[in-house]
């Protein structure tokens, strides 16, 4: 494969963005079918965000070309990351300056999506010889070109039934998604205030018969602290922390989302595959592209 018809998508950050990544992926395969896509997951092998690598565990039918160390080299021009044990910060600080030395950057294939936001940008980019793609691509209009498609491979693996898994299917169950985490401190906490889910929670009592609210956070007791005035309330808890996606798969099960400003709960709306669901999401600026028209911004 000459080098002028590869494209390589590198893959970063947890397991929201892991999904958002692989659905630009999906879009670059099916507007680029003359070049061969690679996903470049060496991020993992150093890195350890979250809980690492997690899209094809969540996802089995995902099937994804991975980026070779030999057709890393040929891209990039230089010593790709290979090594991930004991030592693996020295390792790499002496290929970065081996690379510095006797390779050099190569700007001219490199994009990265900060600050270049658009379809039509990414488009441009390819045009002009870019070969690396890097950025989050948080986008609906990506997923929204591969939706059909992606109907069929973004099936959650079969897994022990969770707690709460019985309730949820059978109730008229609305997922709450409270993230603190990185975000304490920030604007983005200040995005999705004790304000917003009170008038997320009343849009939902003025539109659903009897709800009851399942509550997912990384911070089960602040919910429980600070959520007193919401009586018809289940704080979820007790699932497998080192499996990313079963907090997601039963906010997927849920009638009705309420998301964060967050990746993780969109994709949570995303596949919800309930025909009626009412999505209510933040209206900020972070929202903007992921969210979906039909939804509700407070």
């Amino acid at each position: 494969m000459e080098k002028n018809n590869i494209l390589v998508v590198p893959f970063i950050g947890g397991f929201g963005n892991q999904i958002f990544e692989y659905v630009f992926y999906m879009w670059l395969k099916k507007n680029y079918p003359d070049k061969k896509v690679y996903a470049d997951l060496s991020h993992y092998i150093k890195f350890k965000p979250h809980n690492g690598f997690e899209l094809t565990k969540a996802f089995p039918r995902i099937q994804i070309d991975c980026l070779s160390a030999k057709e890393s080299f040929r891209v990039n021009r230089e010593l790709p990351i290979i090594y991930g044990g004991p030592g693996k910060h020295k390792a790499n600080s002496i290929r970065k300056s081996i690379n510095k030395t006797f390779f050099g950057n190569r700007p001219d294939i490199y994009f990265d999506e900060e600050d270049n936001y658009g379809i039509d940008t990414v488009r441009n980019a390819i045009g002009d010889g870019k070969k690396v793609l890097t950025g989050f691509w948080q986008d609906a209009g990506y997923y929204l070109d591969v939706q059909n498609k992606l109907s069929d491979i973004l099936i959650f693996s079969d897994r022990q039934k969770l707690i709460f898994e019985d309730e949820i299917k059978a109730g008229t169950s609305v997922s709450v998604h409270v993230r603190r985490g990185d975000y304490v401190g920030t604007s983005r906490m200040q995005e999705t205030s004790n304000d917003y889910y009170k008038k997320a929670v009343e849009y939902i009592f003025e539109r659903v018969t009897d709800p009851v609210f399942y509550f997912f956070s990384d911070e089960p007791g602040y919910v429980q602290e600070n959520f007193n005035w919401l009586e018809k309330k289940v704080i979820v808890r007790g699932n497998d922390t080192t499996d990313s996606s079963n907090d997601m798969y039963l906010m997927s099960l849920c009638k009705h989302n309420i998301i964060a400003n967050s990746s993780y709960s969109t994709w949570a709306a995303y596949l919800n595959r309930n025909n009626d669901k009412i999505v209510v999401y933040p209206d900020v600026t972070f929202m903007e592209r992921m969210k979906m028209v039909q939804w509700q911004g407070i």
